[in-house]
């Protein structure tokens, strides 16, 4: 029966092993792909950081436009008129010597007429103005696709010792989470391992990092 489980174990993973394989020797690794099996061995340290290679996707336009919106648009303004405004002004001519004065003089009086020009606000008015404006947009989109290096931080906690021969393998896959967007998530499961393993993501403020240890 356990010759049977490790026969489907090996035909199920027969597709990821065409990946590329990469021995997990020092403490930075690089990947020339998005996924690949890691390796670990008896000379694998307990922290490994891993670069892949990523494509990610962002939209681009293939066929841009520019179009020019006509357009009237109105502002409302005060009218003011200049005017003659003209006042009767009556005035005291100053004392002058030899003239009597007291407290029952009653001084003669001038009146004369002044006229000046005033601005006078008489009301508002709408003035007609070109507000035309250009619009551009895009009329079809593409997909542009350029590769870009991401790191992942892999912890062996707690894991058993390895023999010369012995491995434990990994499958990892690395993907960006959205068109447009600049996150890269991380898929990791073990293949062919002497226990089992778990994978846990322990990553913040957008640092890939994940935890693997025995079940």
């Amino acid at each position: 029966m356990k010759k049977l489980i490790t026969l489907l174990t090996v035909t199920i993973s027969l597709g990821a092993f065409a990946q590329e394989r990469v021995v997990l020797r020092s403490k930075t690794v690089n990947v020339n792909d998005s996924k690949a099996i890691l390796v670990r061995t008896s000379e694998t340290p307990d922290k490994v950081e891993v670069t892949f290679q990523v494509p990610m996707a962002s939209s681009v336009c293939l066929d841009p436009r520019v179009e020019y919106i006509l357009r009237t648009c109105f502002r409302t303004e005060s009218v003011y008129q200049t005017r003659q405004v003209c006042r009767n002004v009556t005035t005291t001519p100053a004392p002058t010597p030899g003239r009597p004065t007291g407290p029952r003089y009653n001084p003669p009086t001038e009146t004369r007429r002044v006229c000046t020009n005033e601005r006078i606000y008489v009301g508002t008015r709408q003035i007609a103005y070109d507000c035309s404006y250009s619009r551009s947009w895009c009329a079809q989109y593409g997909t542009n696709v350029n590769t870009e290096s991401d790191k992942v931080k892999i912890k062996f906690k707690d894991m058993p010792n390895l023999g010369a021969t012995e491995e434990d393998t990994f499958e990892v896959i690395a993907q960006q989470r959205s068109r447009d967007g600049e996150n890269v998530v991380y898929d990791i499961n073990p293949l062919l391992t002497v226990v089992p393993y778990k994978v846990e993501k322990k990553g913040i403020l957008g640092y890939d990092s994940y935890v693997i240890e025995p079940k």
